[in-house]
C-alpha cells in the first residue's frame, strides 16, 4: 500500500511537471476552454444584413502576420484558418496563438463591402467578441487623374478611398473594426482607375503621387449596387519637371546631409540646389528641369560620398540610402575569463532620431507637435556569422550609445561621441547578470492570469513610458534615466511565475500588470551578479 501511495505521488508530480512545461491549466476569468488542452484562442461574433436580418454564408479568413521586427521572423503571411457564419449568422472560429505574430481577420459577403479587425497578441483561451455587425451593401468608383489643363497623369501616383462610417457604439469587450481603405494604383492605362466592394454611402478620396505626397480631394459618395463617375483634378506643380529624392540614413534615420552639400548637375555644366519637400517624409525636390540626364551628387563628410547617375525629370521617387563615414572594431571577451567572444549582440541607440529639432531646416517635413527622440536598432546578432575582426561600418558621427550583450551576460552600455571618417577600437568586457524569478498572486494565493506583466524599472521611472519602439526589454545605464529608456520585461506563465536573466546588476522596482489591468508593486529589488533574487508579487483583488 505504501509503495502504491508513492508510486501514485511520483505520477501526480510528473503530470505537473508535463502540465507546467505545455502550458496547460485550468481557464481563467472570463477564458473558455474550447479543447481539452485550452491551448486555443477563439472569435466570435454575429452578421447581420442592411435589413437586419441574419447574414448567413459570410467568409472569414484569419491570418497571421510577423512582428519581424520584435521577433525576427521571416516576412510574409500565414494562413491560419478560415469558416464561414451560421444560418443565424453567428461565427465562431478557432486558432492558435503564437507568439511573435499579430492577426488580421477579414470577413466579406458577395455584393457586400468587406470588413477587417486586426490585434497585436493572443493568448491560449482567450476569447474575442465582433459583436453584432451589419454588412453594407457595396457599389464602385470609377474615374481618371488629370493635372490642371485637363491631360491624363499615367503614372507614379494611387487613389485612396476612406468610406465614411456612421459611428457604431463599443464596449470593452468587442473589437473595434478597422475603417475600410480602397486604394489603387497606376497601371499605365491611360490615367484611370475603378474601385470596387466598396460599402454604400460618402467616401472620403484622397491622391497620392510618388514625388509630392497626399492632396485631398472632394469628397464623393457610393451608392449600392452602382458604379460613380468622378474627375480627380491635380492643381500642384508640374511632376513633369521635378526629379524627387527620397533619402533614409541607414542603419537608422538619426542624421540627414548639409543641403549645401547635395547637388544635381546636368551634363552642361549647369547646377540646381534642392529644396525640402513640404509633403513628403525625407524628400528633396529638384524644379523646373529641361528634359535630359541628370547626376545627383552628395559629398558631406558625415556620410560614404554619394553619386547617382542617369536622372530624368518626371520619374517619380529614387530612393537614396546614406551611410554613416563612421566605423569600430569591437573586441568583446568574458572579464573574468579573458576568453573572447565571436558571437554577441550589437545595438546602437541613438539620442536624436526621426524628428528632427525646431531650428533643423528638415523641420518643414514633420507636423508641430513632433519632436526629436532616442531610438535603438540592432547592428548585429548573436545568431549571425561572427562580425569580421568585429567590425562595424556605416556609423553616423554625432552623440549615441553602443549596447553589447551575449547570453548569460549582463549588457554593457558605451556612450560614443563619434566624428566624422573616426575609426576607433573598443574594448568589451562582459560580465555575468544576475537573474529575477517569481510568482504573481492575488491576496489569496491564486495565481495571476496568463500573461501578466511584469517588468523592473530604475526607481522613480515606474510611470515613463517606454521611448524605445524597437527594443523594450533592457535596463537603463544611470547616464540615460529620464532620456528614454530600456527595461527588463518579461510575461508570466499559466501558473503565475516568471523568470527574467541576465539583468545588469543594481537596485530596481518592480511591477506586475494583468491583462485586466490590476497592478502590484514591489520595491527595492536587489539583483545581484551570477545570482537569482526570488520574489513573490501581490497583485490587487477584484
Amino acid at each position: 500500500m505504501q509503495f502504491l501511495s508513492k508510486t501514485l505521488l511520483v505520477l501526480v508530480v510528473l503530470f505537473a511537471a508535463i502540465e507546467a512545461r505545455q502550458g496547460v491549466s485550468s481557464p481563467q476569468v472570463g477564458e473558455k476552454a474550447h479543447t481539452p488542452e485550452a491551448v486555443t484562442a477563439v472569435v466570435e461574433g454575429r452578421f447581420l444584413l442592411p435589413s437586419g436580418e441574419p447574414a448567413a454564408g459570410v467568409f472569414l479568413r484569419l491570418g497571421l502576420i510577423p512582428k519581424s521586427f520584435i521577433a525576427g521572423v521571416p516576412g510574409g503571411r500565414a494562413l491560419e484558418v478560415e469558416t464561414r457564419s451560421l444560418e443565424d449568422g453567428r461565427v465562431s472560429l478557432q486558432f492558435v496563438p503564437k507568439e511573435g505574430w499579430r492577426y488580421e481577420l477579414e470577413a466579406g459577403l458577395a455584393g457586400h463591402a468587406s470588413e477587417s479587425w486586426r490585434w497585436s497578441s493572443a493568448r491560449a483561451g482567450a476569447t474575442f467578441d465582433l459583436g453584432e455587425v451589419v454588412l453594407l451593401r457595396s457599389g464602385a468608383i470609377e474615374g481618371e487623374v488629370v493635372d490642371r489643363e485637363g491631360r491624363p497623369i499615367t503614372a507614379h501616383w494611387q487613389v485612396l478611398v476612406l468610406p465614411q462610417r456612421p459611428t457604431v457604439p463599443q464596449n470593452s469587450k468587442t473589437l473595434r473594426a478597422i475603417t475600410p481603405q480602397v486604394r489603387h494604383e497606376a497601371q499605365g492605362d491611360g490615367g484611370k482607375f475603378r474601385l470596387e466592394g466598396l460599402g454604400e454611402g460618402p467616401c472620403r478620396v484622397r491622391l497620392h503621387f510618388d514625388a509630392a505626397g497626399w492632396f485631398d480631394m472632394p469628397d464623393t459618395k457610393v451608392v449600392a449596387g452602382e458604379v460613380t463617375a468622378i474627375q480627380l483634378r491635380y492643381e500642384g506643380p508640374d511632376l513633369r519637371r521635378r526629379i524627387h529624392i527620397q533619402l533614409a540614413t541607414r542603419p537608422l534615420s538619426s542624421a540627414w546631409p548639409d543641403l549645401g552639400r547635395v547637388l544635381l548637375r546636368d551634363g552642361e555644366g549647369g547646377w540646381w540646389r534642392p529644396f525640402v519637400s513640404d509633403k513628403v517624409h525625407r524628400g528633396l525636390d529638384f524644379e523646373g528641369l529641361e528634359p535630359g540626364y541628370y547626376r545627383l551628387e552628395i559629398d558631406d563628410p558625415r556620410f560614404e560620398h554619394i553619386r547617382v547617375e542617369d536622372l530624368q525629370p518626371g520619374n517619380g521617387v529614387t530612393r537614396v540610402y546614406l551611410k554613416g563615414s563612421c566605423a569600430l572594431r569591437l573586441v568583446v571577451f568574458d572579464a573574468e575569463t579573458q576568453d573572447p567572444f565571436d558571437r554577441f549582440d550589437v545595438r546602437l541607440r541613438i539620442e536624436r532620431s526621426l524628428f528632427p529639432p525646431l531650428d533643423d531646416p528638415w523641420r518643414s517635413v514633420f507636423g508641430s507637435g513632433n519632436v526629436s527622440r532616442p531610438a535603438s536598432v540592432r547592428l548585429h546578432s548573436a545568431s549571425q556569422s561572427p562580425l569580421a575582426r568585429g567590425y562595424l561600418s556605416g556609423l553616423v558621427p554625432g552623440d549615441c550609445t553602443l549596447l553589447v550583450s551575449a547570453p548569460g551576460f549582463a549588457t554593457r552600455y558605451f556612450p560614443l561621441d563619434l566624428e566624422a571618417g573616426e575609426f576607433r577600437i573598443l574594448e568589451v568586457p562582459l560580465t555575468q547578470g544576475g537573474e529575477v524569478s517569481g510568482e504573481v498572486v492575488d491576496v489569496r494565493g491564486r495565481p495571476a492570469l496568463s500573461g501578466t506583466t511584469v517588468a523592473l524599472f530604475v526607481p522613480g521611472e515606474q510611470e515613463l513610458l517606454p521611448l524605445d519602439i524597437f527594443f523594450g526589454d533592457e535596463l537603463p545605464p544611470p547616464n540615460m534615466l529620464g532620456r528614454g529608456y530600456e527595461r527588463a520585461q518579461t510575461r508570466t506563465g499559466t501558473r503565475g511565475s516568471f523568470l527574467m536573466v541576465s539583468v545588469t546588476p543594481g537596485t530596481y522596482l518592480l511591477r506586475a500588470q494583468s491583462p485586466d489591468r490590476r497592478t502590484g508593486i514591489v520595491r527595492e529589488v536587489e539583483v545581484i551578479e551570477g545570482r537569482t533574487t526570488r520574489l513573490r508579487c501581490l497583485i490587487e483583488s477584484r
